[in-house]
């Protein structure tokens, strides 16, 4: 819904060098966290801990900033402070998942599920979906699958246009459509 010059902008003519400290970078990173720890085949639900999420991190970080005996003491001493920093960083981008809800109560029926193509009112539709569950939809008191997408830092709207709201009811009617 934004400019399509902005979007190449963004996308297409930025630079391949990306500073791992930008919030798009930080999103990925704290959604490739969330998406490893919902991952049914790794995790039992009471093994979706911030511990859990913390070892994560720890795992992405070490590959992220290796510490490299052949490296003066200086530059040694800067990776493991950037490395600090960039744990913290990720760390505050999916902590409050935990807040607004209690991971290990969640059913878990799909995650980084793709939609290629489907037509939705003869629309071609594609994306992914980070995470369908099973429970009861808190607005209609429906039980059946809910969609659900990872933004930081704030709620969505999903009944009034706003951005994410209308991806999550476009997920939404392609589950439905599927």
């Amino acid at each position: 819904q934004s400019c399509a010059a902005r979007w190449v902008g963004e996308r297409l003519l930025r630079s391949d060098v990306e500073d791992p400290f930008e919030p798009a970078p930080l999103g990925t990173s704290a959604h490739s966290i969330l998406e490893d720890l919902f991952d049914v085949d790794s995790f039992a639900p009471n093994e979706r801990t911030m511990t859990t999420a913390a070892a994560l991190v720890e795992r992405d970080a070490a590959k992220k900033w290796p510490d490299n005996p052949k490296e003066s003491d200086a530059v040694r001493a800067a990776v493991k402070i950037a490395k600090a920093r960039w744990i913290e960083e990720v760390r505050l981008a999916y902590e409050g998942l935990f807040v607004i809800e209690n991971p290990a109560e969640i059913d878990v029926w799909g995650r980084e599920t793709q939609i290629n193509g489907l037509k939705i009112n003869g629309v071609p539709t594609n994306g992914f979906i980070d995470r369908i569950r099973t429970g009861t939809n808190k607005e209609s008191g429906k039980t059946g699958l809910i969609v659900e997408d990872y933004k930081t830092g704030k709620v969505l709207n999903t009944r009034f246009g706003d951005d994410h709201g209308d991806q999550i009811r476009i997920y939404a009617e392609a589950i439905r459509v599927k």
